[in-house]
């Protein structure tokens, strides 16, 4: 049976996905003022469920499912970081409690 420290890092893998996911909204935005770097994770998602479906699973190894599940998780996982910055900052703009201007 693992341990607790063991499943908290791997919780704590994704956390930092998300995470990067919420800087790389805020980093765009203040750089550029608009949010367009969603549209690569979405492509990425896609590309790599499409790549899953392409690619069977074998434990022999040759295929690219799993690397294409990394993708897409990761992927998905930084959208939704990306997305609750995206919220963050539009309440922020709404109710003027200093978001991103």
């Amino acid at each position: 049976m693992p341990s607790v420290s063991a499943d908290l890092e791997r919780y704590m893998v994704w956390a930092l996905v998300v995470l990067a996911g919420a800087a790389i909204a805020f980093a765009e935005h203040r750089a550029t003022g608009r949010f367009r770097l969603w549209i690569l994770l979405v492509v990425l998602a896609i590309a790599g469920e499409v790549t899953m479906r392409l690619s069977p699973f074998t434990f022999q190894g040759g295929g690219y499912y799993m690397e294409a599940l990394i993708v897409m998780a990761g992927s998905l996982m930084c959208l939704g970081g990306y997305a609750a910055a995206l919220l963050c900052s539009y309440l922020g703009r709404r109710l003027n409690i200093g978001g991103i201007k």
